[in-house]
Parts: C-alpha cells; structure tokens; sequence
C-alpha cells in the first residue's frame, strides 16, 4: 500500500523545504522530524540542501505502524 499525498500536502512539504532552506541561508542550525513520502521528496530535500553540512537519518515502517502511532499520539 502506498500513501498518496494531495496537492495541499505537497505544498505544504515545498513550504517546509523553503523555510527550512531559509533558515539554514541565515546560519541557524535546523532539525527536521519529517515524514517522507518517496524517494522524489527526498530527492527535493538532498537538492535544497546541498550546499549545507546534513546528517540524514532514515527510518523505515510499515504504513499500518504509522498509523498505529498517529493515533495513539494524537488519541
């Protein structure tokens, strides 16, 4: 099963680059805790930030693992 995203998540994902990316232009140390949705978004996420030391840490889970820990964090 594939998660699909709609046209305000993914602006809201390009915004969340765009600040991200303007933060980092203003010298702040920045920490993302983001939930990708394929190799593309990553992709985004490695051009933007290419000019800026990154540690990328990825985690892989099922889709219904995801879910289980939405609801018992927003529950």
């Amino acid at each position: 099963m594939e998660l699909q995203v709609g046209p305000f998540a993914q602006g809201m994902g390009e915004l969340l680059i765009a600040f991200t990316l303007t933060c980092a232009k203003m010298g702040h140390c920045v920490i993302v805790d983001d939930v990708s949705f394929g190799k593309e978004e990553v992709d985004r996420w490695r051009k933007a930030l290419s000019d800026y030391s990154v540690l990328w840490v990825g985690i892989k889970v099922p889709l219904h693992v995801l879910e289980e820990i939405k609801l018992t964090v927003f529950i």
